[in-house]
């Protein structure tokens, strides 16, 4: 479920979409699964910039819950979608099972 969240963020990361546009597509890919219910971090992705977090903050709507980050990719938005930046290959033993 994680790599096919993963690829629906990838996906909505194209110019026009705004960050809601993101979570609603890792959300709608969670709930294939009947996972949309089991998000526990603060938010789903953020911006890359200076710091560690930065925005825009994608699907941030758990104010205050603890911040657990299981993978993360670094997508440029394109006007085709993103591109994945991430160069270490992705190994799905990271995945929880």
């Amino acid at each position: 479920m994680a790599s096919r969240a993963r690829q629906a963020a990838t996906a909505a990361a194209k110019a026009g979409n705004t960050d809601d546009d993101m979570a609603k597509a890792v959300r709608a890919a969670a709930a294939e699964h009947s996972l949309d219910g089991n998000f526990t971090s603060l938010f789903i992705g953020h911006g890359v910039g200076i710091g560690a977090n930065e925005p825009p903050y994608i699907g941030e709507d758990l104010a205050g819950a603890e911040v657990v980050e299981f993978l993360e990719d670094t997508i440029v938005v394109t006007n085709d979608g993103g591109r994945q930046m991430t160069r270490t290959a992705f190994d799905r033993r990271l995945l929880w099972a």
